[in-house]
């Protein structure tokens, strides 16, 4: 089993939090650490953010139509046709699961941008615990 963590970190247009799973960050597990793509945590508003942990967790309904939820988006406009890089994420039993990592944009989804990788299991709780402190950190901001 994975721990998810977060770490703020400076990019070339803001500073964003990145995933990071068990202290790896998830960019670097995708082969795709030169991708310019930001997580939606630390840029846009906070509505929009709050929006994306509730996404995370399975409390709120996906905003794509696929179902799949962003992980990184654009970096200066945050406009799902620029693209982004989507997942599955599932709740089994007292598990999260992220799997299925693809490039996505309103003309498709693209499962060979990134090296295949193996779902990645989190405990539900530990989970849940981490999020519920990315949101504090954010509405504290």
């Amino acid at each position: 089993m994975s721990e998810l963590s977060f770490k703020q970190v400076q990019a070339k247009h803001s500073s964003y939090y990145e995933y990071l799973i068990d202290g790896v960050p998830l960019k670097e597990i995708l082969g795709a650490s030169k991708m310019e793509s930001i997580s939606p945590f630390g840029v846009w508003n906070i509505e929009r953010q709050l929006n994306s942990i509730l996404q995370l967790q399975g409390k709120a309904k996906p905003t794509l139509e696929s179902g799949r939820i962003i992980f990184y988006e654009c970096p200066e406009c945050g406009d799902f046709d620029c693209g982004a890089v989507t997942a599955e994420v599932q709740k089994i039993g007292e598990q999260k699961v992220w799997r299925n990592f693809a490039m996505e944009n309103p003309q498709g989804i693209w499962f060979e941008a990134f090296e295949p990788i193996k779902p990645i299991f989190f405990d539900k709780t530990q989970y849940y615990n981490v999020l519920e402190q990315l949101k504090n950190k954010l509405i504290s901001q």
